[in-house]
């Protein structure tokens, strides 16, 4: 078993082991100067922790501002470098239109001379197919005129036949009528 001799000495190594039980009032002291060593010590301890506490929320709060400095750091070259690429792609996008548009202005002339095209061919075959019906319709009309003059010419010569044997035939009736 620890006498309070010891014990205080486990607290406070530089007090005095006192293992003479006629001194007393050597004992006495001893604890006293152990205690007020052992209150200083305390006393130290709670201070150091006070220190280390307030150290701790200096550096907790350094650590922190550094903390948001880099985040801010960080924000600001996220947004440059988004800031940068959204440009780029409006640039892009900008001259994407502009190229677009020249496509469709060079297609839409494009489409316009084809059409001129398509309609000066349109007229030509047009033209063409005018001056063919023209001239088949002077053929088909010449050789009809030639047909019908042929024709009549035919049928002339048929009705003067007719006519002429009409004749031969009425004269031969009148002149059997007056011999009789």
């Amino acid at each position: 078993m620890l006498t309070p001799a010891l014990a205080l000495h486990q607290h406070c190594p530089d007090a005095p082991i006192l293992t003479n039980t006629k001194t007393n009032i050597n004992t006495n002291t001893t604890t006293r100067r152990a205690k007020q060593a052992f209150e200083m010590q305390l006393s130290a301890e709670a201070s150091m922790g006070e220190k280390m506490k307030s150290i701790l929320r200096d550096m907790r709060r350094q650590w922190e501002e550094e903390e948001v400095g880099r985040a801010k750091g960080i924000e600001t070259r996220l947004r440059a470098h988004y800031t940068t690429i959204v440009d780029n792609m409006e640039t892009q996008l900008k001259l994407a239109l502009r190229l677009q548009d020249d496509a469709d202005k060079q297609w839409l002339e494009d489409v316009e001379a084809r059409n001129k095209q398509q309609v000066v061919a349109m007229k030509s075959f047009e033209e063409k197919c005018r001056r063919l019906y023209d001239t088949r319709l002077a053929e088909y009309t010449e050789r009809t005129d030639g047909q019908l003059s042929e024709y009549e010419d035919e049928l002339m010569k048929q009705g003067n036949g007719l006519h002429m044997r009409c004749s031969v035939h009425a004269l031969y009736h009148a002149i059997i009528d007056d011999r009789l």
